[in-house]
């Protein structure tokens, strides 16, 4: 079965913007302020590419933000599922075309969301009689995290989560019971967290869609989910 690693990126950054700052760019977050909610602008970025949407992006954000001191900046979010040697230009591009369009200073953050552990791209420069043109801006690799998922399903911020999920999808693909043990091992632990409902389903959801399962095997799940969820009840009562 084809893994889903677009929609699951993409509803957790619209939902959980911040605790995605916070977990991958930490030296960024308490400059930013958050008491001023920002404001997504996905459908701006559609419009606003220099180029065709490449196969190797599998999600990406843009959406703008006030920081403490109470500029307007444009966050443009991208997780980057294989090596691409043009990603630096088209960041480059991208930076450029929303400059020009809104006027606003863009900040890039990318997530490498590949499969190896060496490759990265960080900055695009041009030098030419003495003048320079380029961009820098800041990666995180993700493979980086590899011996870290059961560290990171301690943590309470979704991104861990997400991070470790997305792990786990790449270590079992092809492999369906494996997958069936691990993303039955999620949701025992998502309910052992004691979460509130909500958060719960958003990255039951999420979990759902790196992790598809066989027909028969999603079944089992599901019934093994109501089971535990009638379990829990009962210890509510």
């Amino acid at each position: 079965m084809a893994d889903n690693f677009d929609s699951p990126w993409k509803r957790a950054l619209k939902h959980d913007l911040r605790d995605f700052i916070a977990f991958f760019f930490r030296q960024y977050c308490e400059l930013i302020d958050w008491r001023r909610p920002p404001r997504m602008r996905d459908k701006e970025l559609e419009q606003s590419r220099c180029d065709g949407r490449p196969h190797a992006l599998i999600a990406d954000l843009l959406a703008s933000v006030f920081l403490c001191d109470g500029r307007e900046i444009l966050l443009h979010i991208e997780v980057q599922a294989q090596r691409d040697p043009k990603l630096a230009e088209r960041i480059l591009d991208y930076n450029y075309c929303l400059y020009k369009d809104y006027q606003l200073p863009v900040a890039s953050l990318v997530v490498l969301a590949d499969a190896g552990k060496r490759w990265s791209q960080d900055s695009f420069h041009n030098d030419v009689l003495g003048m320079q043109m380029g961009i820098r801006f800041s990666v995180v690799k993700l493979s980086v995290y590899a011996e870290l998922v059961d560290e990171l399903l301690l943590e309470r911020n979704v991104f861990a989560w997400v991070t470790a999920a997305h792990l786990l999808a790449r270590q079992t693909h092809g492999k369906k019971e494996a997958r069936y043990a691990v993303k039955w091992r999620l949701v025992r632990l998502l309910y052992d967290r004691g979460w509130h409902k909500r958060r719960i389903i958003d990255l039951f959801t999420v979990i759902h869609w790196l992790m598809p399962l066989p027909v028969d095997l999603d079944r089992r799940l599901r019934r093994n989910i109501r089971l535990l969820e009638r379990k829990v009840q009962r210890g509510m009562a």
